[in-house]
Formats: structure tokens, sequence, C-alpha cells
């Protein structure tokens, strides 16, 4: 990874973020007018799509998790459900704004899910994000 493509998140120690793909802020109705979509609100539902690795494996282990060819998405309330998403997540999702974006980020292991929060080991994921609305 090129880390000049890397935001880091103001605020927080060791959190990076970066956009590899803005979803539309517009969307087409059923008459087939452009209508402007809105960024995400709080507790809005959230449906993500994640790979999850650790950046000290070997290339060969890159990925230990992930629900891109799974049947079953992760969702979540935005800012009010921290069960099926870590800090992390919510942080992302703020920053991807719109339905249908991508991201990868990098965060430590303290803003990850609550059984990794033990370890030193700071964890990437790439996240794709819909709004279910």
């Amino acid at each position: 990874w090129d880390s000049t493509l890397f935001y880091a998140m103001p605020g927080y120690d060791n959190i990076y973020f970066h956009l590899t793909k803005q979803g539309p802020s517009y969307r087409i109705n059923e008459k087939g007018d452009t209508v402007d979509c809105d960024p995400l609100a709080p507790t809005e539902t959230v449906i993500i799509r994640y790979k999850k690795f650790t950046l000290t494996e070997n290339p060969d282990t890159f990925s230990y998790w992930s629900t891109l060819d799974s049947a079953y998405p992760v969702e979540f309330n935005y800012l009010t459900d921290y069960t099926n998403a870590c800090v992390g997540w919510h942080l992302a999702c703020g920053l991807m704004r719109y339905s249908n974006s991508e991201c990868v980020l990098i965060c430590p292991s303290k803003l990850g899910f609550t059984n990794d929060q033990n370890s030193v080991t700071p964890y990437g994921y790439q996240l794709r994000m819909q709004i279910k609305r």
C-alpha cells in the first residue's frame, strides 16, 4: 500500500483511512429522475461486507476473516450499535458517507473488535458499506 493515500484521523492515534470507492451522492428514483442522497445519519442501518487482516502476518495468510463472499453481511445501526461493529468501523462509515462506498481502514486493536482489544497487533479492514433505507 502507498501510505501517502491514507488519511490519518485527527484525535485518534494510529488510525488510517483510505477511501477506495465513493458511493454516488445521487440516485435514480422510480420516475427516472436524479435525486440527491443524504449522507449517512446517526441511527441509520448500515450493511457491511468486510475482510479483516493483520499487518504482521505473512503474505500467504494475509486475510483471516471475510464476509465478502458470504450470503450474510454484518448489519448495525450507525453510532448507536457497537455490538456488531467496532469503533473503527463507525469512524470509517462517517467518512464513507454514502451507500456503496468502499475503504481500507487500519486501526489499533483497541478500536477493533472486543476480542481483539488485548492484542498489540494493528488490524486492517476492507469495508464495503451500504445504507439500508
